[in-house]
């Protein structure tokens, strides 16, 4: 992703008036830190390698892309959910990195399959069992007017 690239070509076709958003959500979150710390690791430690690049702006929350605008505001939203476990695992499951790491080892063990059963596990609960979980939701909008 080139920021400034983007942001050039945002400039020139926004119309008079116009807002440009653009948003993000951190990894979820739920009440027992070492189960969130399962999925933080998982992020950030296992999967680190196989992230493009451009992962590094949804960490940061956009912090470090330059917008060029007159009037920016940055927005956070806490959203709060209930999922059943299994639904959590699909997500993990839809992850870039995961595909990339299943692609580039086809022969290693799967990185979600440990990751899953040491969750459930940590939260005494069985992937049909419900969870409340909470994510961060970041927005950036901004316009010259």
């Amino acid at each position: 992703f080139d920021a400034e690239k983007f942001m050039a070509e945002v400039k020139r076709i926004l119309k008079p008036n116009g807002v440009l958003a653009f948003w993000g959500y951190e990894k979820f979150r739920c009440a027992v830190p070492e189960a969130t710390e399962l999925i933080k690791n998982l992020d950030r430690e296992v999967l680190a390698p196989y992230w493009e690049p451009g992962v590094k702006h949804i960490h940061d929350r956009y912090a470090q892309i330059a917008v060029p605008f007159a009037r920016i505001k940055r927005v956070t939203v806490l959203s709060t959910t209930t999922r059943q476990l299994w639904s959590i695992f699909a997500y993990l499951n839809t992850w870039s990195a995961v595909k990339r790491f299943r692609d580039m080892h086809p022969d290693n063990p799967d990185p979600i399959a440990p990751v899953c059963a040491e969750f459930c596990r940590v939260l005494g609960k069985t992937d049909e069992d419900s969870l409340e979980i909470t994510q961060d939701m970041f927005m950036v909008l901004a316009s010259d007017s």
